[in-house]
């Protein structure tokens, strides 16, 4: 089955696992079984997963939809949701815990892109309001390179205006960058700016 099953005690070690459950790890299934989860994964991952456990012990209840991020074989990270039950013996004692995970990284990956979209279009309406109520011609280039610096997470944001006369684009306003750049005009090709503007 697609899904990663282990099957621990109540002391964090690994008593069975699937080949899928392995193959995640990146490793064998013989390799597996016995060893605790304290010399399988680094410190921090293995003690939440013990507190998880822990907690399904303490109460005898099911925990579901765990989502954790997991090194892989390779050291990169992906996302992991976990359901884990508790497991119980014929007497009714409860004796270990069987962990049920899928790897949701693509999931999780499209989720995150999705939103980000979704704040910057919000951004972009946002923006579009302002710029529409804004009637002072002065005020509204400084409102731009705010609202751009904002939206692309940027350090720092410069407006340049094309001057016919002179042939040369101007800094008209500018976000984090000191006011020296009004001295500085660019010609066509010249800088980022006047690369783009060409």
């Amino acid at each position: 089955v697609p899904s990663e099953i282990r099957f621990k005690d109540t002391n964090n070690r690994l008593l069975g696992v699937n080949r899928a459950a392995a193959e995640a790890d990146g490793s064998t299934v013989v390799e597996l079984e016995g060893k605790s989860l304290w010399q399988h994964y680094p410190a921090e991952i293995a003690a939440q997963e013990y507190t998880d456990d822990l907690e399904v012990i303490r109460t005898g209840q099911p925990k579901r939809g765990i989502l954790t991020l997991y090194p892989t074989a390779s050291g990169a990270l992906r996302w992991v949701q976990a359901d884990k039950l508790p497991y119980r013996d014929r007497d009714g004692k409860l004796t270990g815990i069987i962990e049920c995970a899928l790897d949701v990284t693509e999931r999780k990956q499209a989720e995150e892109a999705l939103s980000m979209r979704i704040e910057q279009m919000q951004a972009v309406h946002t923006i579009a309001e302002e710029i529409t109520r804004e009637l002072d011609f002065a005020t509204l280039p400084h409102l731009l390179v705010q609202r751009a610096a904002d939206l692309l997470g940027a350090p720092r944001s410069v407006l340049y205006l094309w001057d016919e006369a002179t042939r040369m684009l101007r800094p008209q306003a500018w976000c984090n960058a000191g006011a020296w750049l009004k001295d500085l005009p660019l010609r066509l090709g010249e800088g980022v700016a006047g690369t783009v503007a060409q």
